[in-house]
């Protein structure tokens, strides 16, 4: 199996509505890949164009992952 699909010039999430979970860690490695770096382990296999994309991909990911988690986690109140 290749990974074709996944590195195609589509900067759009096909469906960001079935980003319903993610592992926190995950998430944690999501924010912290680096295009350079990235550009680097993936010289010969993505064009400039392929890795552009992928990391758009990457940044609505997530956005939507944080949006989930603002909307789940709630600053605990107060009591008096």
């Amino acid at each position: 199996m290749d990974f074709s699909r996944s590195c195609r010039f589509i900067q759009e999430l096909k469906d960001p509505n079935n980003l319903v979970r993610c592992d926190h860690q995950l998430l944690e490695k999501l924010k912290a890949l680096d295009a350079k770096q990235s550009a680097a382990k993936t010289k010969g296999y993505l064009t400039k164009d392929e890795l552009k994309a992928v990391m758009a991909r990457r940044d609505k990911m997530v956005v939507r992952f944080e949006q989930l988690v603002s909307e789940r986690v709630r600053p605990l109140s107060c009591i008096d």
